[in-house]
């Protein structure tokens, strides 16, 4: 848990202990670096790490985005936009944009068609995330059928879009929820 970006160096270290044949010996196609979308670091880590990338994107309007991510105040889709064509143009890879679903907030039809035009800028592909909700939490997840809706208009366009599976919602534990088992124990 955590942002890698904010810990770059370490990370940087890391990867390379991974990839070094003296280390696990592992390919940079086995390695994949998710971030909040520290657009400032981005070009560093397409020079030094060279991995996978996964943008948590979740909204396609700096509107959406900020009231979901406060991130978004600081570093803006439009920038993100700009190292992720950098990112893509140097790894040669597609950059997998991560978009959890929030029912009437981000998994409008408008919504779907807005991520397309981002979604053209730069080679990518997008994993749609059911969220998992938690005790006291605002959002409520996307119905499974709206998910599908929205998939299909992103794959309708040409791209990959794929709906990932959600485990451990019964003991806290899925994509989200662990934040939640520290404000509990």
């Amino acid at each position: 848990m955590g942002e890698p970006f904010y810990n770059y160096e370490n990370v940087r270290i890391a990867v390379g202990i991974l990839k070094d044949k003296e280390g696990l010996n592992y390919g940079s196609k086995k390695i994949n670096i998710s971030t909040a979308g520290i657009a400032n670091k981005i070009p560093e880590a397409a020079r030094e790490i060279g991995t996978y990338l996964a943008l948590s994107l979740h909204a396609p309007t700096d509107n959406i985005r900020e009231m979901i991510m406060p991130i978004n105040k600081k570093f803006k889709i439009k920038d993100l936009i700009k190292q992720c064509k950098y990112y893509s143009s140097v790894i040669k890879e597609k950059i997998t944009l991560e978009y959890v679903m929030l029912r009437g907030i981000n998994d409008s039809t408008e919504c779907a068609h807005q991520l397309v035009k981002l979604m053209a800028q730069f080679p990518c592909k997008v994993n749609l995330i059911e969220f998992n909700p938690w005790p006291g939490v605002q959002y409520l997840p996307t119905e499974r059928i709206e998910m599908e809706k929205f998939g299909k208009i992103i794959q309708n366009a040409g791209y990959v879009a794929t709906i990932r599976r959600s485990r451990g919602q019964d003991i806290l534990g899925a994509c989200g929820q662990l934040k939640t088992c520290l404000l509990y124990t």
